[in-house]
């Protein structure tokens, strides 16, 4: 599957299934789980599934470069229940209207 993005200037939103997904926080690329396809225009940004969560609510942008392997968490954006010990990386992600 290919996944559509969506830029507002401040950041790059993965849109899916009619649900459009923001940038939370990088997580180990361990924590990727099943691969669902790739981003619109560069095939070497996958996206998989969030390990232990659903699609619905989490995805995961991997790009297998450089050592220290990790993923781009995105959430979607009327998720308001955070995985415990996650903190979003971006004070406007933090206050982002959900609407």
């Amino acid at each position: 599957m290919i996944f559509a993005t969506k830029s507002n200037g401040s950041y790059r939103a993965i849109l899916y299934e009619g649900r459009e997904y923001l940038p939370y926080c990088l997580v180990s690329g361990k924590e990727r789980s099943t691969y669902l396809g790739y981003l619109e225009g560069d095939d070497m940004e996958e996206i998989y599934k969030y390990s232990g969560y659903s699609a619905r609510e989490w995805l995961l942008n991997y790009l297998d470069a450089g050592s220290d392997k990790k993923a781009l968490l995105y959430r979607e954006r009327s998720v308001t229940e955070i995985p415990e010990g996650l903190k979003s990386e971006y004070e406007w992600n933090e206050f982002l209207p959900l609407s």
